[in-house]
């Protein structure tokens, strides 16, 4: 978003709605999910439900897989009741073991290309940002930066391997793998 005009890009969309945006905050890329068999090719992906809509379920159709558009809250559950073969990541392992899921599906697979990373962003009126001073201007700006930074890092660390809980999930019984 900051890097390569995105956040140019994004300031002239909002423009047009008399908004100014900063980024505040973004958890990364998404994991690819917990999956209760082995996949080791596309062909294993056949009849595999998934939690997914748009064109991400559209592709998992593609491949054999069934995309399934259900709430949230009834993953894990479902999952336990075999209703469902996979588990979407919440946004990486840090939050997927406190909620157990290598418990139910132990085979995790990175990344999620179907969810690339939520960005989230502080809006302001743009009459109300011109009211305000230099001063105020450069308060914003830098706690939008501090949010958005601090947001980042607290999901990096835990999920990067540098962290104690990163460890619970070499030691919970899963196979993580990555998928190129």
């Amino acid at each position: 978003m900051i890097e390569g005009n995105g956040l140019k890009l994004m300031r002239e969309f909002y423009a047009k709605y008399n908004i100014i945006s900063f980024p505040g905050g973004n958890t990364g890329a998404q994991m690819g999910g917990w999956f209760r068999k082995e996949i080791k090719s596309v062909a294993d992906m056949k009849g595999l439900k998934f939690r997914i809509g748009g064109f991400g379920g559209k592709v998992i159709e593609r491949i054999g897989g069934v995309p399934q558009n259900i709430p949230g809250r009834r993953d894990l559950p479902g999952a336990r009741e075999g209703q469902r073969s996979t588990l979407p990541s919440g946004s990486g392992p840090y939050d997927d073991l406190k909620l157990g899921f290598n418990k139910v599906a132990p085979n995790y697979y990175y990344p999620g290309w179907w969810e690339g990373g939520p960005q989230l962003d502080f809006f302001i009126n743009t009459k109300a940002w011109d009211g305000l001073s230099a001063e105020y201007k450069a308060i914003v700006e830098s706690a939008a930066a501090v949010a958005h930074v601090d947001m980042q890092a607290k999901y990096d660390c835990p999920q990067s391997g540098g962290a104690e809980d990163t460890g619970r999930l070499r030691a919970s019984s899963c196979s993580a793998s990555r998928r190129t």
